[in-house]
């Protein structure tokens, strides 16, 4: 192949794997729908639910319930503009300015700017092979010296940048600290879907909270109280804005964990449109933020639009094609990284094979002049990558650490990239000739 730069940096879909067709069928769709000229076809008034548009919670509540495998409600769903607007929201409704954050270490690198906008203090925890070091936080929790943590943020499956994925036994753990100790968890769960384990993904993070289980109990059970029926009244915004809702005290229900996700991984970045999945407790805090009262909810037309990909089963389609690029890229580029290895008769690259999402933590022994030494050479030589240091909260790692994004590039550049990296560490930083 030619010398061009083969982008290992971006963690972004590849323009070639957006479904363009897909989309396109739907807007037609939707826009068959919009030229009866029907507000009950098509809505294009203000949004009367702060939680986003009746059509596409329940579109999407029947989606992710065959999705993950478990029940999701209407009501357990409210609507973002995405991930990062989704935590925004979240630490908007239940944190104020002093408060600690805790993150993992490494952890998605633009996320610590999330929470200095709301003057949030932000510890962290190494993270491991394994995820988040759940023994590490328990003694962080028990140390009274420190304040108590507000809030944890974490990517617990597929991890961006770590690949790792929490054990059940972790996930367990961790929901029953926050219930001890009486923090919220955030979890980044956009990665969830886009799972090639044999077994499936372990379930997120939500299954585990104490609400969430009386409501699974309650579907399992046949008790219609929480069934999605109950979103068909008309929602007053008053119950939003009243105090109560407001005040946080309705909240205390159990209820700690928040799962955050995007269609920005497993559809377009371009839509901007994502959800919160919590109990209807936390979704009235969130829901009572000024924002949301005055905009009337976000995104309600995109949100039209994707309805008819989730109803026509276009989307589960569409992820599991997703799945098997990206299985292949991923094995691919391990592949190269363990020959290399074996080539070299050392452990040039140390890292854990991903069994999803987008990313591949390594760890690079031989070079001594950290990341961003690296990567300038690296760069020089045709292959990018995102420095290890940057993921960290003190801008620091052990050793010489890069994150590699293999969804981004083609697969049969795996072996190209994996050849320049290594490269660049053996002789350190000069120009190869290929």
């Amino acid at each position: 192949m030619s010398r061009s730069l083969i982008d290992l940096r971006k963690g972004h879909p590849a323009a070639r794997h957006l479904p363009h067709a897909r989309l396109a069928k739907a807007s037609l769709g939707a826009a068959t729908r919009l030229t009866r000229a029907s507000e009950a076809e098509f809505p294009l008034n203000y949004c009367s639910d702060p939680m986003g548009t009746r059509r596409f919670r329940r579109s999407l509540g029947k989606y992710l319930s065959g999705a993950y495998g478990a029940p999701v409600s209407s009501r357990w769903l409210l609507t973002t503009n995405g991930v990062s607007h989704g935590l925004d929201l979240a630490t908007a409704a239940l944190t104020s300015p002093g408060d600690t954050v805790i993150v993992e270490d490494p952890t998605y690198f633009l996320v610590h700017g999330i929470f200095r906008d709301h003057r949030l203090s932000i510890e962290s925890i190494r993270g491991g092979k394994g995820g988040l070091d759940v023994d590490a936080l328990e003694r962080r929790c028990a140390d009274h010296t420190k304040p108590t943590p507000k809030l944890l943020y974490l990517v617990p499956t597929h991890g961006n940048p770590s690949g790792a994925s929490l054990s059940v036994e972790a996930r367990k753990k961790l929901v029953s600290l926050a219930n001890t100790h009486g923090f919220y968890i955030l979890a980044d769960e956009v990665y969830q879907l886009l799972d090639w384990t044999a077994g499936g993904a372990s379930p997120r993070l939500l299954t585990y909270d104490a609400q969430y289980m009386r409501f699974a109990h309650s579907r399992s059970t046949g008790d219609a109280s929480d069934a999605d029926a109950d979103a068909d009244r008309d929602d007053d915004i008053a119950a939003y804005t009243s105090a109560g809702a407001a005040s946080g005290a309705e909240a205390d229900d159990g209820a700690r964990v928040l799962s955050v996700s995007s269609f920005t991984k497993i559809l377009s970045p371009a839509l901007r449109l994502g959800w919160i999945e919590a109990a209807p407790s936390l979704l009235k805090r969130i829901a009572a933020r000024g924002y949301l009262i005055s905009g009337g909810g976000v995104a309600p037309y995109v949100s039209e639009v994707v309805s008819e990909l989730l109803e026509s089963g276009e989307q589960a389609a569409h992820v599991a094609e997703l799945c098997a690029r990206y299985k292949a890229s991923c094995s691919a580029l391990c592949h190269a990284m363990r020959e290399k290895n074996r080539t070299r008769g050392r452990q040039m690259f140390d890292f854990v094979e991903p069994t999803g999402g987008y990313f591949c933590w390594v760890r690079i022994d031989g070079y001594d002049g950290g990341s961003d030494a690296l990567l300038a050479a690296a760069e020089r030589n045709g292959v990018s990558f995102l420095p290890g240091h940057r993921c960290m909260l003190d801008g620091k790692t052990l050793g010489t650490c890069a994150r590699l994004c293999f969804a981004y590039e083609e697969t049969e550049h795996m072996p190209e990239a994996v050849k320049r990296l290594a490269g660049s560490v053996l002789t350190g930083g000069t120009t190869l000739d290929f």
